[in-house]
């Protein structure tokens, strides 16, 4: 998937740095039917529906998963998109209790340990993002593994080393943009509350 991943792909890294960009540059989605109507949605249907409602609705999408926990506690599939869905909100220190859920009902399980990576970096600890990523991010991991470890890398403060990292998968302009765009993700400030501008940006 490009730069901006869309649509989201929320048991992955990408679904979080997805949301994020896109929120940044303006981009939302229509809201989907609510589950509310179906009151006998199952918990299939209701990761489908809040995997829909991450990019406009994020706490709506924090409903859906849940309510799928509700029924299945250990569900690691879950704990990991409500995480996405905290970091979407802005509530960084819960989502990462999410990603540890995760981690502790399934462990080892990459999508989880990346967006917990991704999210300490996007809540001012970009350093501690970057050294969990590293042992990941090895020569034959998938590229998007890689492109999220200069993602934090950015985040930290090092836009031209991820740049050049960003620059073997895409053309060197894009690369550029890339990192100014991750780095713009880093400098907002941490908080385990929403960031007004960024909710209005994200559309949420």
């Amino acid at each position: 998937m490009s730069l901006l991943r869309v649509p989201l792909r929320s048991f992955a890294s990408a679904g979080l740095l997805g949301g994020m960009l896109a929120g940044l540059l303006g981009g939302c989605a229509a809201h989907p039917p609510s589950a509310a109507r179906h009151p006998a949605a199952t918990g299939a249907t209701r990761m489908r529906l809040g995997r829909l409602l991450l990019r406009s609705d994020p706490p709506g999408a924090a409903a859906q998963f849940r309510a799928v926990l509700a029924a299945q506690p250990g569900n690691a599939a879950a704990l990991n998109d409500l995480g996405i869905a905290r970091d979407l909100g802005g509530q960084h220190a819960a989502a990462q209790a999410a990603y540890r859920a995760a981690l502790a009902a399934q462990p080892g399980l990459r999508a989880a340990q990346v967006n917990l990576a991704l999210s300490l970096a996007l809540s001012g600890k970009a350093a501690e993002g970057v050294r969990m990523l590293r042992p990941i991010a090895t020569a034959d991991a998938p590229p998007r593994i890689r492109q999220d470890l200069a993602a934090a890398i950015a985040m930290a403060g090092h836009r031209a080393a991820a740049a050049a990292m960003l620059a073997g998968g895409m053309p060197a302009d894009q690369a550029a943009a890339a990192a100014r765009a991750y780095a713009a993700l880093g400098a907002a400030p941490p908080s385990g509350q929403p960031d007004p501008a960024r909710a209005r940006k994200a559309g949420t």
